[in-house]
């Protein structure tokens, strides 16, 4: 079984290809996907679709390797922004 974390990172128009870092933390440790992969992200309009924005990112771990406590997501662009969400995997059992 897969645990899988789909993230879409909008940061800036014309965001270059694979800039985004992402680590994920749980226990104080950082938990190492087994694949990570990443495409540009572009939102759609009436029109077309606008330029690439961002990346969206797809974490697959093995599900033994998440426990159910705090997983922390941390995220750093190429042009020096910083995110970080936490989620209570207890809360979403």
């Amino acid at each position: 079984m897969s645990f899988r974390i789909y993230l879409d990172v909008c940061y800036r128009q014309q965001a270059p290809a694979n800039a985004v870092t992402v680590k994920v933390m749980q226990n104080k440790k950082e938990v190492v996907p087994n694949s990570f992969e990443s495409s540009p992200y572009s939102e759609s309009t009436e029109f077309g679709f606008l330029p690439p924005n961002g990346e969206q990112i797809v974490l697959e771990f093995t599900a033994a390797k998440i426990d159910s406590g705090d997983l922390t997501v941390l995220i750093d662009t190429s042009d020096g922004q910083h995110g970080e969400t936490r989620f209570d995997l207890q809360a979403l059992r």
